[in-house]
This record gives structure tokens, sequence and C-alpha cells, in this order.
């Protein structure tokens, strides 16, 4: 497994090749907060591409929990609810830039999650995977953007 991370607006042609080079390494991607970047909230078809290869995705709490644009906020809900997010994250990088407030976060996502869902992109997902064990994704289902006109 390899946690990868892009600049939020990267090139999606760039991603792609990232992505398919540690692929062909027979290396499982793990991709950092997609919900952030632009590429991915402009075009779901990306995301959804990606799930179908076998990328894994860690989404982060603060945007589930609406903090970082309503764009990140309504991907990450529906990576989480179609079962595509695969970890919750909280991007925390220090004590006092960006501390982990996890907890806080949980209390303010728009949709709440069940005590099994919460358990298992918080929890047991990383447990398995930090283990050496074999990670089995579930049932997934693909993700739309919303369009309101």
């Amino acid at each position: 497994y390899l946690l990868m991370e892009f600049a939020f607006d990267e090139d999606p042609e760039f991603a792609e090749i990232m992505v398919d080079r540690i692929l062909e390494m027979k290396i499982t991607p793990v991709i950092a907060h997609p919900e952030r970047y632009r590429f991915m909230q402009q075009n779901y078809d990306i995301v959804n591409h990606l799930a179908d290869i076998g990328v894994l995705f860690q989404v982060n709490s603060s945007s589930l929990a609406g903090f970082c644009g309503n764009e990140a906020k309504e991907l990450a809900v529906a990576m989480v609810s179609s079962g595509i997010a695969s970890f919750i994250g909280t991007d925390a990088h220090s004590v006092a830039h960006r501390p982990n407030n996890l907890l806080e976060q949980i209390k303010l996502f728009s949709a709440p999650l069940d005590f099994d869902t919460c358990d298992r992109l918080l929890d047991k997902n990383a447990r398995t995977i930090l283990a050496g064990g074999v990670f089995e994704r579930g049932r997934i289902y693909p993700i739309h953007r919303k369009r309101f006109f």
C-alpha cells in the first residue's frame, strides 16, 4: 500500500499516470483527501474509475464536517455513503497547526454514520493493511455529482 497525495489543482492525466505506475508495481494506491482535488470534484467519473481499478481512498474528517468547502463536503459524503471511501483520516499535521479534532468533527458530519461504518473507516480497515492483511473493500456504488440549476 502507498499513500499518495496530489496538488489540489493537479492535472488528471498526470494523476492517472502516477496511479497506473504504482499499480504496475503491484502496490495498492491509497489516495489522501481525494475530495479536495479539483479534478475529482469536477468529474466524479474519475473517482469511480479509480475505485474500479482498485485504488483506495482516505477522506478527511474535516471535509465531512464541512470545513473544506461545499464541493469537498459533497464529494466526501458521496464517497463514504457509496462505500468508495476506505478510510477517514484527520489530516492532522501537528498539535499546533492542524491538530486531531476528530471527535469534534464527527459531531458535525451532515450524514451521521452508523457505528459499524465508523469502526470500519476509522479503525478496522487501517489495522488490516498495517497488519499486512488483505483489504476487502466490499460492495461499492458509483457516485454522481449533484447538479442544481
